[in-house]
């Protein structure tokens, strides 16, 4: 089974021209050539609120998970990219607000549990600012060192820590979108009626959604329908016109969902 969406990104690049081909003579185009994590920092921002509550030591285990830095790739061939490693992990079990617990496995690579608990507190934090809706699958979150994207699937997000901080919140929205939403996860998005949308719409959000429809254009387009509905003064006027113009039948499919939005305080 395919897991992260990285791995589609090298492994499906058929199913998204076979949908368009199958989609009518439309001439499809984007928004943003930029992936949406990247657009705007700031969306949501460490000022904002967090459900997260407190942090409990489970133990020290040995897992089985996911670390692309063991993946081999070169610009022809992609090796182990859908392989699990076994690596040491300090586990930690997060409690929110109006919000099921969730396990933190952080890398046993930070050394020592202090800064495993550190590493695992920062991101609860970030985890507790999401809106409720997009936490109904996660189970785990996962944490290594590095400077790679993160990733989403499986009722997991697998975090990098390298990776910018000032665009973690934007992309754990992203990645909570694959593991809460997106239909290949089995997701709460329904399939058709997004495809649908999109055949309306005839745009998409960003580049990296319209080369990988299948795969990204719900967790793309889910970031900045939140930012237009509940974070409006956080992007630039000329954005939230393009995106209110281009993306109708998506947005209003999301707005119909009725989802909880808990702890987000919308404009």
């Amino acid at each position: 089974m395919i897991f992260f969406l990285l791995i589609f990104c090298f492994s499906s690049v058929a199913v998204a021209t076979e949908f368009s081909e199958q989609s009518g003579d439309f001439d499809y185009d984007y928004i943003f050539e930029q992936g949406s994590v990247w657009i705007d920092k700031d969306i949501i921002t460490k000022k904002d609120p967090s459900s997260f509550i407190s942090l409990e030591f489970i133990e020290e285990k040995q897992i089985e998970w996911w670390d692309q830095r063991t993946w081999k790739v070169s610009e022809k061939q992609y090796e182990n990219i859908n392989k699990k490693i076994f690596f040491d992990v300090y586990i930690f079990r997060a409690f929110f607000e109006k919000s099921h617990d969730i396990l933190i496995r952080v890398n046993s690579e930070f050394k020592t549990q202090k800064k495993a608990k550190k590493q695992a507190e920062f991101y609860a934090k970030i985890y507790g600012q999401m809106p409720n809706f997009l936490k109904e699958n996660a189970k785990t979150l996962t944490i290594h060192k590095g400077n790679f994207t993160w990733l989403g699937g499986n009722n997991d997000v697998i975090i990098y820590t390298n990776l910018s901080k000032a665009h973690s919140e934007e992309a754990m929205i992203h990645e909570l979108s694959h593991v809460s939403l997106d239909f290949q996860f089995s997701g709460s998005v329904n399939e058709n009626a997004w495809k649908n949308a999109v055949l309306q719409d005839k745009f998409y959000i960003t580049r990296y959604a319209y080369d990988y429809f299948f795969q990204e254009d719900i967790a793309e387009t889910t970031l900045w329908w939140f930012a237009t509905k509940c974070k409006p003064s956080k992007i630039s006027k000329k954005n939230y016109n393009k995106v209110i113009k281009h993306l109708p039948n998506r947005f209003e499919y999301l707005d119909n969902q009725d989802y909880d939005f808990y702890p987000v305080v919308c404009e």
